[in-house]
């Protein structure tokens, strides 16, 4: 497995896995989120983010986390395995707001250059609402209509964050 992407709800843990995961493989990580802002959160171009990471995808090991379905095309045609994480819409809530107070006004591995931690109702919403009405629902859509053939590994406990990195550790 030389290509893995990880997608998961903000705050399932798709960084610290895809850190772990590069640690223990030395592939290397990259974050989607970094192509989709410029300094001070501002928004880049789509087609310019896309184009970005469509060039990523193109080399010849990565781990890419991030789920944005957008970007699924360029992606799922080079990936040779999925790593879905499965936590609950509360977790994830928790986790995020964990992040967002801890980590406010501080830089962060998975954030663009210039752009720091913030914490805001928008954010909070789109954890809680957002993403498991809108963003969850149109990622299985892509996955189902575009996987084909790419394994799925769906991460639901620590054992089984285990039993993934055994496997690639091996090989598999």
């Amino acid at each position: 497995m030389q290509r893995i992407m990880i997608i998961g709800g903000h705050g399932a843990g798709k960084t610290t896995l895809a850190l772990r995961l590069g640690k223990a493989t030395g592939l290397p990580v990259i974050h989607i989120d970094k192509s989709y802002h410029l300094p001070r959160w501002k928004l880049r171009p789509y087609r310019e983010a896309l184009a970005e990471l469509e060039a990523y995808t193109l080399a010849d090991r990565w781990i890419m986390d991030g789920d944005d379905f957008r970007s699924f095309g360029p992606r799922l045609k080079l990936t040779d395995l999925i790593v879905y994480l499965h936590v609950s819409t509360v977790k994830r809530v928790l986790r995020y707001s964990k992040r967002a107070i801890k980590g406010f006004g501080k830089s962060r591995v998975d954030l663009p250059d210039g752009c720091k931690g913030k914490l805001g109702i928008s954010g909070l919403k789109w954890v809680a609402f957002g993403y498991p009405l809108k963003m969850r629902p149109a990622m299985h859509k892509a996955m189902a209509d575009m996987v084909g053939s790419v394994p799925i590994v769906h991460v639901r406990s620590k054992s089984d964050i285990i039993k993934l990195e055994s496997r690639l550790l091996a090989g598999a």
